[in-house]
C-alpha cells in the first residue's frame, strides 16, 4: 500500500455530537459507515476534521457538560495521537502525541498545518450551482482571478463611458467646404461710396428746393401784379396812385432772376452692389463657419469612436484573460473540464463538463458524479497530509463505490462512504469489506 500519506487507524468518541461512546479501528484503510437516518455517521466525519481545527458548533451531548475524542494517524512507522475534550462553555483542549511522546503546542501546530489538505467539498460540487462550482474550482486549484476580473471591469465601464459618448455625440452632418471671404476692405469701401452718393443726393435734394423757392416767389410776384392790374382797372379814379405802384413793380418784377431748371445729377449707384456682396459675403462667411463646426465635430467623432474602439479591444483581451486562466486549469480526472466565457456585463459564466455533458443532474447521474468528485479529492492530496475524505455513497452503486475503494488503495488514500440504510433503526457500523 501506498504510504505517503497520513491516515485514520484508530478513532473513539464519546458525547460527542450523536456519538455518546463511540469506538472503531479503521485500519488506515476505506470503510463504510452504515447506518439509519440520524445515527452519527456524519459526525465521524466530523471527528476527524477536529484534527485540522474545524471544531463543529454545540459538539457536546445534549444534557452533558464534557464530550472527549481521540483520532489516532499513522504513515509507516509514524503516529499521530490526538486528544480533545470539549465543554459545553465552547472551551476546548487538544493534547497531541507524537510516537507516543507529548510534543509542544507549538510543534502541534506546525503539524496540524502540514496536515491539512487541500479538500474538495464533495457534496457542495455534486450540488450545487455552476457559480459555486467555479468558486469552488478556484479554491481547488488555487486560482486567483482577481486582477483580471478587476482589469476586465476597469475595461468594461471604460468601454460603457465611451460608448455612451458616442451615443451622446453622434457623427455629424457631412457639410462642404467653403472658403471665407474678407469683408472689412468690402465693408469699408462700402461705407465711403454710401457717403459720396448720400452727399449728392442731398446737394440735388437741396438745389431743388431753392429752385422751388424761387419759382414760388415770382409766382407770388406775378399774382401781386395781376390784382394791383385788377384794381386799376376797378379804380380808375386812384389810377394816379397806382401808376407809381405799377412801375414800382414791374421794375421789381423785372429784377427778379429768372428761375432755371436742375438738371438731376449723375449718380453710380455703386454702394448698391457693394452693399449686395457684403451680403454675399456674411452668407458664405456662415457657410465657412458651418464647415468649421463640422470639422471640430468630425474630429471629435472619431477621437470618441476610436477611444469606444480601443475600449472593446481592452474588453475582449480582459475577458480573454479571465476566459484563459480558467480554461487552462489542468483537470486530474480524464474528460473532466470547465467552459468559461463571460456575459456583456462582464460576469464568470462557467460550467463544469465531463465529457462534454454538463456537470449536472439532468446530463449525469449522481452515483457516477460522486465518483468522478472522489477522484477529483483524490489527486488535490499531497505526501504527509492526512489523506482522508468523505463521500455521501448513498446513491452510488455497489460497483461505483468498489472502483473509489480500490483507487484509494492503490495511492493510499482513506475514504469514508456513508450510506444511508433502507431500514430504520439500523445502527451504525463500520464496514471494511466491499
Amino acid at each position: 500500500m501506498n504510504t505517503k500519506f497520513y491516515t485514520v487507524s484508530e478513532i473513539r468518541g464519546k458525547n460527542f455530537k450523536g456519538l455518546k461512546d463511540f469506538e472503531a479501528n479503521f485500519n488506515n484503510t476505506s470503510v463504510i459507515l452504515w447506518g439509519s437516518e440520524a445515527t452519527g455517521k456524519t459526525n465521524v466525519w466530523l471527528l476527524i476534521q477536529t484534527i485540522l481545527g474545524k471544531y463543529p458548533s454545540a459538539v457536546v451531548t445534549k444534557s452533558k457538560d464534557e464530550s472527549e475524542a481521540t483520532i489516532k494517524i499513522d504513515k509507516d512507522d509514524t503516529y499521530y495521537e490526538f486528544e480533545f475534550t470539549f465543554s459545553r462553555d465552547g472551551k476546548h483542549k487538544l493534547t497531541t502525541y507524537a510516537d507516543g511522546v507529548k510534543i509542544t503546542k507549538a510543534r502541534q501546530a506546525y503539524i496540524i498545518e502540514q496536515l491539512m489538505p487541500n479538500t474538495v467539498d464533495i457534496d457542495r460540487l455534486i450540488h450545487s450551482t455552476a457559480s459555486d462550482q467555479l468558486q469552488l474550482i478556484k479554491e481547488m486549484f488555487g486560482v486567483d482571478i482577481r486582477k483580471e476580473e478587476a482589469d476586465y471591469q476597469e475595461a468594461y465601464d471604460r468601454r460603457r463611458v465611451a460608448n455612451r459618448n458616442v451615443k451622446e455625440h453622434p457623427e455629424p452632418r457631412k457639410v462642404e467646404k467653403v472658403e471665407p471671404v474678407e469683408v472689412e476692405n468690402l465693408t469699408k469701401r462700402y461705407k465711403q461710396a454710401k457717403e459720396h452718393e448720400d452727399n449728392l443726393l442731398r446737394k440735388y435734394q437741396e438745389s431743388v428746393q431753392i429752385e422751388k423757392d424761387k419759382k414760388r416767389d415770382k409766382q407770388q410776384a406775378k399774382e401781386l401784379l395781376d390784382e394791383l392790374k385788377e384794381r386799376k382797372r376797378e379804380l380808375l379814379e386812384e389810377l394816379a396812385k397806382l401808376d407809381d405802384r405799377i412801375q414800382k413793380g414791374e421794375q421789381h418784377l423785372t429784377s427778379l432772376p429768372e428761375s432755371k431748371d436742375i438738371k438731376e445729377p449723375h449718380i453710380d449707384y455703386k454702394s448698391e452692389q457693394l452693399l449686395e456682396d457684403l451680403n454675399k459675403a456674411h452668407i458664405i462667411n456662415s457657410e465657412h463657419k458651418k464647415y468649421q463646426d463640422y470639422i471640430k465635430d468630425r474630429e471629435r467623432y472619431d477621437k470618441l469612436m476610436s477611444e469606444a474602439r480601443e475600449a472593446e479591444e481592452d474588453v475582449l483581451s480582459a475577458r480573454q484573460k479571465i476566459v484563459d486562466k480558467l480554461s487552462n486549469i489542468n483537470f486530474p480526472v480524464q474528460g473532466l473540464e470547465l467552459k468559461t466565457d463571460l456575459d456583456v456585463n462582464g460576469k464568470v459564466k462557467s460550467k463544469l463538463y465531463y465529457k462534454d455533458l454538463p456537470f449536472d443532474d439532468d446530463s449525469i447521474n449522481t452515483s457516477k458524479k460522486y465518483a468522478i468528485a472522489a477522484k477529483l479529492q483524490v489527486e488535490q492530496f499531497k505526501a504527509d497530509q492526512l489523506a482522508v475524505m468523505h463521500v455521501n455513497a448513498s446513491y452510488m452503486s455497489e460497483d461505483t463505490v468498489k472502483d473509489i475503494a480500490d483507487e484509494c488503495a492503490k495511492l493510499g488514500v482513506q475514504c469514508l462512504f456513508e450510506v444511508t440504510s433502507r431500514k430504520s433503526g439500523e445502527q451504525l457500523t463500520i464496514k471494511t469489506t466491499f
